[in-house]
């Protein structure tokens, strides 16, 4: 079979490469161009089963080899001026215990893995020739390496493919010339010397910026500016691509992605999305195309979005990925933003927000693990949080009660009048979490259901119900009515010296009374039921007799039955 590799128009150019992509999307810069029609690019053919780099001058070897990775990656990033380094100036001792720390969080935490964030302060933590070292005093990288080692978690390290010194500071550069080039590849084969068993690629993005078009003239102007501004990152992950399979065959290579490489209205092989940012669109970076031809072994997506996020929501944007990468052979982590649990960020308020996510993508087939991009916000656990995440990684909770939420059953409305002495409140929760009414926790059974009733006073009652991160509120206001009904009703006549049977419908523990005729009597509550028995209520039957005098030999009109009713209440 032959190849073809991509000759550039003009050799050793300025390229302009713009800054990583933000988390908070924003619009990307644009500029007024005169439009430039596109060249076709030169291809050149080169021998059967010989790839030679045109960067490097090597030969590739295509002899399968294994790689050094975890069947299910559980990783967090280890991140200079959070993790470690915290506060400079720092001597080597407490910057070594502070490394400690945060690999003992990660062993708790049950992780297996490490990916170092290697740039701290504008230095990197590895030892070369091309950029500042963080420290001079002792080798930083090799001792998280070593330590991670100890505790038989993988490492994996971060590379920014383009990034140079200015003489104060590290940035993108302006324009990336060949040194720049050469620089950035001998910074990655001192990364490579390290024990580490990958290498994420980072900061390859390419956004428009005021001086991209100057640049592209610059360039030669010959190619158009779009395939100008795609071939800046491509370039320079093909470079690190060859570099590693020429000089580093032994180390995974992987990428770090935005959520969404393009959203569906711009191109139908995009995701259902409505993201600010794409990784094409305003990146200019294809990760797609790099990922189908094989230029990475995995890809670590960046889902900031929460599982009720609009525009990038987690579920579809994993996804979308989980699909490519089956679908290419290649590995897929997601990088979970445990740095947003319980924020202000949509749908990140609630604290089982990571722990639905991780057991979502658990049902993905083309997942291969999870990335915590912030140790210091974990090991923070806030509301719990984190014990959700780590519960789920134990299988110590049943995933469907991540999703169940407060639900009331009874009563039915949320605000309501009544004549009953309680209120019963029943529903369903999740049996792990409490469920609390007026800041008092009520028993649940092992389903999370639950039946609780409450005495209600004369007059308004309030009842405040708290699940989770759902609050519900029910407003009950008693009525008091002691006599509901009695009997007999309307006119009687009856034989002298007869006893009339009067009953009445009363509050449970009334004193009430009937008075036929200047006599009076005492009702006692009755113990026998009927079909019309409502044996939730708090009205009960009172019966009596009341006896009517002999008779006269004449009628005789004894007036009316007069019944009476207290209540202690």
């Amino acid at each position: 079979a032959l190849f073809a590799i991509i000759i550039l128009a003009a050799a050793g150019v300025a390229l302009a490469v713009g800054p990583k992509a933000p988390v908070v999307e924003d619009e990307p810069v644009t500029e007024s161009m005169p439009e430039v029609q596109d060249e076709p690019v030169e291809e050149v053919e080169i021998p059967d089963e010989e790839f030679i780099s045109t960067n490097m001058g090597q030969v590739f070897d295509d002899t399968p080899i294994t790689y050094n990775k975890p069947a299910e990656m559980r990783a967090v990033y280890l991140t200079p001026g959070e993790d470690f380094l915290v506060n400079k100036p720092a001597t080597p001792d407490k910057v070594k215990a502070e490394i400690d720390t945060a690999i003992a969080n990660a062993v708790k935490l049950t992780m297996n893995t490490v990916i170092i964030d290697t740039n701290a302060y504008d230095s990197v933590l590895y030892k070369n020739e091309v950029f500042p070292v963080t420290s001079e005093s002792f080798d930083i990288m090799q001792y998280i390496v070593e330590k991670a080692r100890a505790n038989n978690l993988y490492v994996y390290a971060i590379y920014d493919v383009l990034q140079e010194f200015d003489g104060a500071a590290l940035s993108h550069p302006g324009a990336v010339t060949g040194e720049v080039l050469d620089n950035s590849t001998e910074a990655l084969l001192a990364l490579c010397e390290y024990n580490i068993d990958g290498v994420l690629m980072r900061s390859y993005y390419n956004e428009v910026t005021s001086s991209s078009y100057s640049d592209y003239l610059r360039a030669g102007g010959t190619i158009g500016f779009e395939n100008y501004m795609a071939q800046v990152p491509e370039n320079a992950v093909r470079r690190v691509y060859q570099t590693m399979r020429t000089k580093a065959r032994g180390i995974q290579l992987g990428i770090i992605t935005d959520p969404v490489w393009m959203n569906a209205a711009q191109n139908e092989a995009g995701s259902n999305t409505n993201a600010a940012f794409t990784t094409l669109g305003s990146g200019n970076a294809d990760v797609k195309g790099y990922i189908e031809d094989k230029l990475v072994d995995f890809v670590a997506v960046e889902l900031y979005g929460s599982l009720a996020d609009g525009a990038v929501p987690f579920e579809t944007t994993a996804k979308w990925w989980s699909d490519l990468c089956i679908r290419n052979g290649v590995d897929m982590y997601a990088v979970q933003y445990s740095s947003r649990m319980c924020s202000s960020y949509t749908g990140w308020a609630s604290p089982d927000e990571l722990a639905k996510q991780y057991s979502q993508l658990q049902e993905l087939n083309g997942w291969c693990g999870s990335i915590f991009n912030s140790l210091s916000r974990l090991v923070a656990n806030p509301n719990g949080g984190t014990d959700n995440l780590v519960q789920v990684f134990k299988d110590e909770i049943n995933p469907d009660f991540l999703f169940t939420e407060l639900t009331i059953s009874k009563p039915e409305k949320t605000e309501f009048s009544t004549e009953e002495r309680n209120v019963t409140f029943a529903g369903g929760s999740d049996p792990t979490k409490p469920v609390t009414i007026n800041g008092k926790e009520i028993e649940t059974d092992e389903t999370g259901f639950f039946s609780v009733t409450y005495e209600l006073k004369a007059g308004k009652n309030t009842f405040t119900i708290v699940h989770k991160e759902k609050t519900l509120t029910y407003t009950v206001t008693r009525n008091i009515t002691v006599l509901k009904e009695v009997e007999p009703t309307g006119n009687l006549t009856v034989d002298g010296g007869m006893e009339i049977t009067v009953s009445a419908l009363a509050y449970e523990g009334a004193t009430v009374t009937a008075t036929l005729n200047g006599k009076t009597v005492t009702l006692k509550q009755s113990d026998e039921d009927d079909d019309e028995t409502d044996k939730e209520s708090s009205y009960v039957k009172y019966v009596g007799t009341l006896t009517v005098p002999e008779a006269t030999g004449k009628v005789q009109n004894l007036g009316q039955i007069t019944f009476a009713a207290t209540f202690e209440g």
